[in-house]
């Protein structure tokens, strides 16, 4: 209840800049990844005052030290780091591209599920990281070797990359292949799987009329909607 601008508050606010340049990757892990301190600053993030007044301070400070700290941290670190970003919405471009550059550089070394992860925040604000040129097909080439090893994950990356605007036709042609159909339906996440995948070859037909490669068979595809919507509906269900 402090007043936004009372020297308390900014005795505060200068000595966790101060202290912010000095954690570790220990600290970092324990901050986004204990649910009590999540649900505190998700507490503050909703609140009026912080939108006023400190979230562009916390996203400065925040974008200042990730960059120099990035490639001491571990993939599962830098996971929960996207997933915050990603949460609270943080377009900023400095953080993602750094969270960018950590998957052009580890990017071999990662796993599909890890990956996925990393790659959502871009889809989320609708952001085409600076090294895209590099990034996009690096991507490819891993989910291309990866694809059947983590079915959900590969699906989940590809949409995040058709919502940036770039459509992979090779990792396609596998995704709509009757290998990895058969895979996924032996899956306990099938439905969910079917569903992506129905919406890829949506996606397809509306923004990548010049592949000419396999689509998905019709016996696989899933009614996005049943009957109109009303707005609670839709915001409810997706």
């Amino acid at each position: 209840g402090l007043p936004g601008e009372s020297p308390l508050v900014r005795v505060l606010e200068d000595e966790s800049r101060s202290r912010l340049g000095r954690f570790n990757q220990k600290d970092v892990s324990m901050v986004f990844s204990s649910e009590a301190n999540n649900k505190a600053l998700e507490a503050i993030f909703s609140s009026q005052l912080f939108y006023e007044n400190r979230q562009e301070r916390f996203i400065r400070s925040m974008a200042e030290w990730l960059p120099r700290k990035a490639e001491n941290l571990t993939p599962y670190t830098m996971a929960l780091i996207a997933k915050y970003v990603a949460r609270h919405r943080l377009r900023e471009p400095r953080l993602l591209d750094t969270i960018a550059n950590f998957l052009l550089k580890r990017g071999e070394q990662l796993d599909s599920k890890v990956i996925q992860k990393l790659v959502f925040p871009f889809s989320r604000m609708n952001y085409r990281p600076s090294n895209h040129g590099e990034l996009f097909p690096k991507l490819e080439a891993i989910l291309e070797q990866k694809a059947g090893s983590s079915p959900l994950a590969t699906v989940n990356i590809l949409m995040s990359m058709f919502q940036l605007s770039h459509f992979p036709q090779t990792v396609l042609h596998q995704v709509f292949s009757p290998g990895f159909i058969t895979n996924v339906m032996s899956s306990p996440y099938a439905l969910i799987v079917r569903r992506y995948l129905s919406l890829l070859d949506a996606a397809v037909e509306l923004e990548f009329r010049e592949y000419s490669g396999p689509r998905l068979d019709p016996r696989y595809r899933v009614l996005m909607f049943e009957h109109a919507l009303t707005a609670d509906e839709a915001n409810r269900k997706y």
